[in-house]
């Protein structure tokens, strides 16, 4: 494990010092066998993704990429969303010094995604996720794919609140709201994420939509948030300054939580299901309508 991680990491590295940026973003989705993106044609949803890791770039883009300081930035933007506390933060692992922690959290990184452990007080830690932790800390996380916007995060370790589910036996559920050219578009919710994956899209009025994105669809029904209003004006405020970008909620004891900001999801890559609905999504969002009516359940 300890070696796979550093020969990905190196040959990413690699690949991001001999290969331009612009060629990369062409190149790269082939390595992942997707389908090869035009940032400079921004008539679909990965168009717009990559033409903003080319051409969006100021300092708001980084700031709301660490999760750290993008509280600051919900603190300010979004008052009325809680954001979650955190009790420590720490260049290495070992600076957590776990030991002397007491109670549990969420141990994540604020500069990567994918690094989420959960910790409970006196428990032992393995000597790979430590490994894990440590290797990401010294990484320049998604350089190949020119993901611009973490290049300025200074890696960090830190322990989090645990935000808990308001229903028994489901997990928490997130909410993923897609914000394009400053307007809430689209709501992605996904369930069973460590069992049987499943996602499920809706509009903002919260009618589900027949459209698959990178996952089925989640068979039962998922109730309607009773504060979508204030989640989706909370996701255009935090998201003002950019083309586009993906604002996360919870729910939790009827407050609204904050989750990250993600300015590429999917690398940009991410595959639906029919394929034209990635460009619906900027059609719709330019006409100021809600999406075709073939697109619904």
């Amino acid at each position: 494990m300890k070696a796979a991680s550093k020969g990905r990491f190196l040959l990413k590295r690699v690949f991001s010092l001999i290969i331009p940026e612009f060629i990369r973003v062409f190149v790269y989705p082939v390595f992942r066998g997707r389908s090869v993106v035009n940032p400079l044609h921004k008539r679909t949803l990965n168009a717009l993704i990559n033409n903003s890791k080319l051409y969006e770039r100021f300092s708001e883009v980084s700031l709301t990429q660490d999760k750290l300081l993008a509280k600051l930035w919900v603190e300010r933007h979004a008052p009325w969303v809680k954001t979650p506390t955190v009790y420590r933060v720490a260049r290495t692992f070992s600076g957590l010094d776990l030991e002397s922690f007491e109670g549990s959290g969420f141990i994540k990184t604020n500069h990567s995604c994918g690094y989420n452990y959960f910790f409970n007080k006196g428990a032992k830690v393995p000597p790979d996720v430590v490994e894990s932790f440590d290797l990401a800390l010294t990484q320049k996380f998604n350089e190949a794919a020119v993901e611009w916007s973490y290049k300025y995060v200074r890696p960090r370790i830190y322990i989090e609140e645990v935000v808990e589910s308001d229903l028994p036996d489901i997990e928490l559920r997130d909410y993923k709201v897609f914000v394009v050219f400053g307007k809430a578009k689209m709501i992605q919710v996904d369930c069973d994420r460590f069992t049987n994956h499943r996602r499920s899209l809706f509009d903002v009025e919260w009618n589900e939509l027949n459209v698959e994105f990178e996952y089925p669809s989640y068979d039962l029904k998922i109730e309607r948030p009773e504060r979508l209003t204030e989640m989706l004006e909370a996701a255009e405020r935090i998201a003002m300054p950019f083309q586009f970008c993906r604002v996360d909620f919870y729910i939790a004891k009827d407050e609204i939580v904050f989750g990250e900001v993600s300015h590429y999801p999917e690398g940009g890559y991410g595959r639906f299901s029919p394929k034209c609905f990635e460009k619906e999504i900027i059609d719709a969002t330019e006409e100021g309508r809600l999406f075709l009516d073939r697109y619904y359940v």
